[in-house]
């Protein structure tokens, strides 16, 4: 009996831990000062220039959490670089938030990947939020996206052993926008070209800006995350299936 509590502990401690060895990077630049640059971050362009860099959450409703600031300045727009290894298969996550105070349709940010932390270096960008609209390349996939609020974005990258390119799945605030082929967004083998995650916010007038937070990079697994009760009742059914057959009568 003691060889299947053994089973049973390990196979609670594997479901327990999974999700930890998956994530290639999270952040949610809470642990950044305001008005500081956070760690492992690359700023390019104008991005080092104030007042771009981890600013307060801009909904009360979120009071102490705190997220990264990007806003275009001077016909430039700042780029955030975070290196990462993206896997054969894996999920990009963020949250999105745009202000559109005066209207005119400027707020624009953007979710990319770049194979260098230089503007000038081959990039893509494969998520746009323009005031209100969302697109994929050059597709507008969902329009009427509020300003001031926050969106959530993920993004499922997929590619099959043997084949040169995948397919991409778009999520908005859990709605499934669509899959496209990677080779439609860009020539590159996302999974080898590129290195770098990168936040972009475009050329902006005054009142219009872009906070992004809550950015990971994950392996696919690491999305369905057994909850306590499910993981106990799993490891429970094994522990009393192997109970059964030690002792049921033959």
């Amino acid at each position: 009996m003691r060889k299947y509590l053994v089973v049973f502990l390990v196979v609670l401690a594997v479901c327990g831990f999974s999700v930890n060895a998956q994530a290639m990077f999270v952040d949610n630049f809470d642990s950044t000062a305001i008005n500081a640059w956070p760690a492992g971050w690359v700023a390019d362009a104008n991005a080092f220039n104030a007042p771009n860099g981890v600013k307060a959450d801009p909904l009360a409703s979120y009071a102490g959490d705190n997220a990264l600031y990007l806003v275009g300045q001077s016909g430039w727009a700042p780029l955030a670089h975070h290196a990462t290894t993206f896997e054969q298969n894996y999920d990009i996550a963020a949250s999105m938030y745009f202000t559109d105070s005066v209207n005119v349709g400027l707020a624009d940010g953007f979710i990319s990947l770049w194979s260098a932390p230089t503007w000038t270096a081959p990039g893509t960008h494969i998520f746009e939020l323009q005031a209100g609209n969302a697109k994929v390349g050059s597709n507008v996939v969902k329009s009427g996206v509020s300003a001031n609020a926050w969106h959530d974005i993920d993004i499922q990258f997929r590619r099959l052993t043997g084949d040169t390119y995948g397919s991409v799945s778009y999520y908005l605030d859990d709605e499934f926008l669509g899959t496209w082929a990677s080779s439609a967004l860009s020539g590159a083998v996302w999974d080898q070209d590129y290195h770098y995650l990168t936040l972009v916010a475009n050329n902006q007038a005054a009142g219009q800006y872009m906070y992004f937070d809550d950015v990971s990079v994950r392996s696919p697994s690491s999305n369905a995350v057994p909850e306590p009760a499910t993981m106990l009742l799993f490891g429970t059914g094994l522990f009393g299936a192997a109970f059964r057959k030690r002792f049921v009568k033959v």
